[in-house]
């Protein structure tokens, strides 16, 4: 585990397999804040912290473990994450833009508070975290009487579609975001235009991007369009003050 955290995340690795299309400069020192090392020069810094890195590559490597042909299945199906969130919380106001409200939602409805809760964790989650697991997963609605009695159970939708998932994967070859290496099987698709919000699931909407990127999307500065079908991508302005778009081009094939 040590050694494969050390393959993605020295910066000698770094150097050698950045995007070659990321034009985009570090407001940073050039050195690598864990190692001390030089970091390449047209790689956007990351600002997480080495330890927490090595959380989130840990967390991908259980998801792949998860979704691998070869793992124990639970109950005949492969093992999941259960997230559940009341779909009161789940209904924001559309004229505030925001994409936390489920398809069906009317202009006017309250806005989405409240929390989420996953499967054995005593703590909840955000409404954030919800949509992500939705994203990457699908959803499938239970409508629950006062009293707790089932009235009707939906069947699951699932996102993408392996086929779907396949040919993003051979469009991107990995995660789109401008120096992460983290490989196309062990990303998520990501809707573009968000579900909600009418965003199709269809190839020209999703993009491949890894569990950390993902998680933090919203609100890292990247703009992500899909001109043509193809991803095109805009910095954050504290990496390049033009903000110049560029297209996503796959060196990994």
């Amino acid at each position: 585990l040590l050694a494969l955290f050390e393959g993605y995340f020295s910066p000698r690795s770094r150097a050698e397999n950045t995007h070659p299309n990321n034009n985009t400069t570090s407001t940073g020192t050039g050195t690598d804040a864990n190692t001390g090392a030089g970091a390449a020069s047209d790689e956007p810094s990351d600002p997480r912290t080495h330890p927490q890195k090595m959380h989130d590559l840990l967390g991908i490597v259980l998801d792949v473990a998860a979704r691998s042909a070869h793992a124990p299945t639970v109950g005949g199906n492969a093992p999941v994450v259960s997230v559940s969130v009341r779909l009161s919380d789940l209904i924001p106001t559309m004229q505030g833009g925001s994409d936390d409200s489920p398809p069906g939602a009317q202009p006017g409805s309250p806005p989405g508070t409240g929390l989420g809760s996953i499967d054995g964790l005593t703590d909840p989650v955000s409404l954030a975290t919800v949509r992500r697991f939705a994203c990457a997963g699908g959803i499938q609605q239970i409508l629950l009487s006062d009293t707790g009695r089932i009235l009707q159970l939906g069947s699951p939708e699932r996102c993408f579609t392996p086929s779907q998932r396949k040919a993003i994967s051979l469009r991107d070859g990995g995660c789109v975001i401008p120096g992460c290496m983290i490989p196309a099987g062990w990303c998520e698709v990501h809707h573009v235009t968000p579900h909600s919000h009418g965003g199709p699931t269809h190839t020209d909407n999703g993009v491949l991007l890894c569990a950390a990127h993902h998680r933090t999307i919203d609100h890292s500065g990247w703009d992500i369009t899909m001109p043509g079908g193809v991803p095109h991508l805009t910095p954050p302005r504290w990496i390049d003050l033009d903000q110049k778009t560029h297209r996503h081009i796959n060196h990994r094939n």
